[in-house]
């Protein structure tokens, strides 16, 4: 876990201490907007650094800003993972050839693949085309 590895790190002077936070801060930030599986453990940790810092002010206000970001991952999350309910992972796809479980099968994936498509996540397009390739292997 690259959090882990940063908080690792052991400063020598307060300047690096500094830079490590302000390093773990920007980490944090990033990791909490996006839609990952074990979002509220990493919102969770990010509360808690944040309430060890030495201005408690800077740290209400931050957290404040990264909410609305993390309530909207976290909703991701949840659609993303709704939108895979049904759907067999673990086989390789072939044609339905009649059988009712196969068209069903075929026909959830049609519409997970319409709504990742449809960009819900509002991603910019070169994400937008690296999530719908990932949604087809």
């Amino acid at each position: 876990d690259y959090i882990d590895f940063v908080q690792s790190w052991r400063a020598s002077t307060s300047l690096e201490d500094n830079q490590r936070r302000d390093l773990l801060r920007k980490i944090y930030q990033r990791a909490v907007q996006s839609p990952l599986q074990n979002l509220d453990q990493l919102w969770k940790e990010y509360e808690a650094f944040q309430n060890q810092s030495m201005n408690k002010d800077l740290a209400k206000g931050l957290l404040a800003e990264m909410q609305p970001k993390y309530f909207e991952a976290r909703s991701e999350f949840r659609a993303r993972k709704s939108r895979k309910e049904g759907l067999v992972l673990n086989t390789l796809a072939t044609p339905p050839r009649g059988d009712e479980k196969e068209e069903d099968q075929a026909s959830m994936w049609r519409k997970y693949l319409a709504q990742e498509r449809a960009n819900t996540g509002d991603l910019s397009a070169d994400d937008l085309h690296s999530r719908v390739a990932y949604a087809y292997e």
